[in-house]
């Protein structure tokens, strides 16, 4: 699978995004969740199908910034991780139907 270059910029800027978050910083954990809002990041979940350095990012960036977060989690967001990781679950299964 060739990736496009602006799909390139993209998997690397969320990646970095990421990384910003590592170690709990409440500030830059802020600054990315601003970026990518917890929705984004599901509904681009849902749509990347096999594209799976895409959703690599997106599972990085999901746990540094939502999942080991310095800051306290609303019922809201529960459910929404929880949708995330079902759909982490769908792709494992397509994954292992190949």
């Amino acid at each position: 699978m060739i990736i496009p270059p602006e799909l390139c910029y993209t998997i690397e800027y969320i990646k970095i995004l990421g990384i910003c978050g590592d170690g709990k910083n409440s500030k830059t954990e802020y600054i990315a969740s601003e970026k990518f809002s917890m929705d984004y990041v599901i509904t681009n979940m849902k749509i990347a199908d096999f594209c799976y350095p895409l959703k690599k990012a997106l599972v990085y960036f999901m746990n540094s910034i939502y999942f080991d977060a310095e800051k306290e989690v609303s019922e809201e967001n529960i459910e929404k991780m929880k949708d995330f990781l079902c759909i982490i679950l769908v792709d494992l299964e397509k994954f292992v139907e190949i």
